[in-house]
């Protein structure tokens, strides 16, 4: 993220993280040039409750690409558990009502969409 705000890509990061007792809560919006936003929501399971530096795994992240005041324009998701139980994403016609064109299924793990 560091690198997308020094590059001038990213505006503004106005990402909450949310401390559970078992897992850590990421959610926010991230403005971009253009008018580009993007909406996370994201999950962090905390896999050793007793490390004091604990090892996480993301158990499920939702990002949403809009253009503002248009439309979407992509959603990157994680696996759901009744129907696209892939990584996959969702691509919008942006420019003709938001409609969506494809839902493709991420197949290498190196293309999932991190926030880094």
């Amino acid at each position: 993220m560091h690198k997308y705000k020094c590059d001038g890509f990213v505006i503004y990061e106005g990402l909450l993280i949310t401390p559970l007792r078992k897992a850590i809560l990421i959610t926010g919006t991230i403005e971009c040039s253009g008018g580009l936003k993007v909406e996370v929501q994201k999950r962090l399971d905390i896999l050793d409750q007793e490390d004091r530096n604990p090892l996480v795994q993301t158990v499920s992240y939702s990002y949403n690409v809009f253009l503002t005041g248009v439309g979407n324009v992509f959603r990157y998701d994680s696996p759901h558990k009744d129907h696209n139980q892939q990584h996959h994403v969702h691509r919008y016609d942006v420019l003709n009502a938001g409609n969506t064109v494809a839902v493709t299924y991420i197949g290498d793990e190196e293309n999932i969409p991190t926030l880094g």
